[in-house]
């Protein structure tokens, strides 16, 4: 379980972390006589092979912007006019972030011009210390070194005379990104290793990047990082399209420097408290606290799936398995604000993710691990590609995908989609029936081409793991245009219980295909 939900906040009010000394890679950045090299994306992963060839160093923790408190750590403002690339014709301008209490270890930064590459500086003249801040600058002043924590670009995203906050890299090898009208939530990764595991998890971080400044008024920018951690080493690229969904072409090489089993490819991590699906749980004026509804995946037989998101009370792991992957991502499909009555969080905007890889990523499993939380501070929710074949040490592994950002980042559907799960007591209320399991009731929309289709022409195909599957009914719903299915599952017992239903027309699927793990309660 992973609490950085804090520190994420803090970074959107321009908050950051830790940075420290430029050690350049040594093809890639400016010498110390300041004259610029030549850059060539092929020295990123030069440096990463040598890295790999050797023992693990770890960045050393800058314990002055460790000991900064959230309050005075939030007030820390990176000032507008000194970001890169700032007064020129470029459509894109970078703001870095300051070190602080979340984030001890140092990142390099360099920026690439007409092919020529040089150390971004560092200076607390580019910071403003506000409020209860002010008093920190000159104790920083007096500590280590200090570099930039971060990055994060500015493009004119929902308004052409204005600049908006785009992507974020920040912590780790987390970054954000958004799409016209949403606001961050969930995060991406570079890499997760050992999510889940009782061994615990490891967090290799992006140690360096290289920023090509686009050409002026071009609507797309080019950046590349270092990847390093103790079991691994990478070098990835990552090209981004701003829009109503922004797009990352990402590309990744991989270099362990031990054989390794338990990783995640293009992970996703995101927030799940609770919604309409849980048994009550929290006193809460809202009707639901979530950054992630469910997790969509496309399988190479071309069945779309969707998994309502739980808020487990031990960990729980589910695995698809998948011989070729169309595409997977974390979406926040109900975009009502009533469903929410988050004035603050905003949660009916925030950001959907959707990774569609480059190529056939081979034979694999989408793993969603889903841990308990207390609170709406914790990121619980993680899902990710695992191939079957263990990564071996000294070997070059390499994945290209498109990881898009939005308010709707999934590929439009040819069936009926999922858009609201709930729960409640089984059985039929006032009758004898009053049931001894629980009822589950799932909202679909409307199907391309379903004008016509009456309910009579419909059927339910619900089955469950063990159990008992009852009265199952799918009709209209003159609500929303599309469909409602209802079924009761009385449980032989306490164990999860795997269910899944679509909607059936005419011997094919009308619907995609809904699937949850359920836990009886007493």
């Amino acid at each position: 379980m992973i609490d950085r939900r804090v520190f994420l906040k803090g970074a959107s009010a321009c908050a950051a972390w830790p940075a420290a000394p430029f050690r350049a890679a040594r093809a890639a950045t400016a010498p110390e006589d300041g004259l610029a090299s030549v850059f060539d994306p092929a020295d990123v992963l030069a440096e990463a092979r040598r890295r790999a060839a050797g023992r693990y160093s770890p960045r050393p923790r800058l314990e002055a912007a460790a000991e900064l408190g959230y309050d005075i750590h939030r007030n820390i403002r990176f000032r507008s006019e000194e970001a890169l690339w700032h007064g020129t014709q470029s459509r894109f301008e970078v703001q870095m972030f300051h070190p602080g209490r979340f984030f001890p270890e140092p990142v390099d930064i360099a920026a690439v011009n007409g092919g020529h590459v040089e150390t971004v500086p560092f200076s607390q003249d580019q910071y403003a210390f506000e409020g209860p801040a002010s008093d920190a600058r000159a104790r920083l002043a007096d500590a280590e070194p200090i570099g930039h924590a971060g990055i994060r670009y500015h493009y004119p995203l929902n308004d052409p005379d204005r600049l908006a906050e785009l992507v974020s890299f920040l912590g780790a090898s987390y970054f954000r990104g958004l799409g016209q009208g949403s606001r961050y939530g969930l995060s991406a990764r570079g890499l997760a290793l050992g999510t889940g595991s009782p061994d615990g998890e490891e967090f290799p971080s992006f140690v360096q990047f290289w920023l090509e400044r686009p050409e002026d008024g071009a609507s797309t920018c080019r950046l590349h990082a270092l990847l390093d951690g103790p079991s691994v080493t990478g070098a990835f690229s990552f090209t981004m399209t701003p829009g109503d969904n922004t797009h990352m072409d990402i590309e990744a090489t991989l270099i362990p420097r031990r054989d390794i089993s338990a990783i995640g490819i293009a992970p996703l991590t995101s927030m799940y408290l609770f919604g309409p699906l849980d048994p009550p749980r929290f006193h809460d004026f809202r009707p639901r606290v979530h950054d992630s509804q469910g997790l969509c995946l496309h399988l190479s037989t071309g069945e779309r799936l969707w998994r309502p998101l739980a808020n487990p009370d031990e960990i729980s792991t589910s695995a698809f398995r998948a011989s070729s992957l169309r595409g997977f991502g974390l979406s926040q499909r109900m975009r009502d604000f009533a469903a929410y009555q988050d004035l603050g969080a905003d949660y009916h905007l925030r950001t959907g993710a959707w990774i569609a890889p480059d190529g056939d990523w081979g034979a694999g499993s989408l793993q969603l691990v889903e841990l308990p939380a207390a609170d709406e501070t914790v990121d619980n929710i993680v899902a990710y590609w695992r191939p079957d074949t263990p990564l071996a040490a000294g070997e070059e592994h390499s994945w290209r995908y498109r990881l898009s950002w939005g308010l709707d980042p999934e590929p439009t559907a040819a069936s009926a989609i999922t858009i609201e799960s709930r729960s409640s007591i089984g059985g039929i209320p006032g009758t004898d029936d009053h049931g001894t399991g629980t009822k589950f009731v799932v909202d679909f929309g409307a199907a391309p081409n379903d004008d016509g289709i009456d309910s009579d022409q419909v059927s339910a195909n619900v089955t469950a793991s063990s159990g008992d599957v009852l009265n199952p009914v799918a009709h209209r719903n003159p609500e929303t245009g599309g469909w409602r299915l209802f079924f009761d599952i009385v449980p032989d017992g306490r164990d999860p219980v795997e269910i899944r239903c679509f909607l059936e027309h005419a011997g094919g699927a009308l619907s995609e295909t809904w699937s949850y793990r359920w836990t009886p309660t007493a």
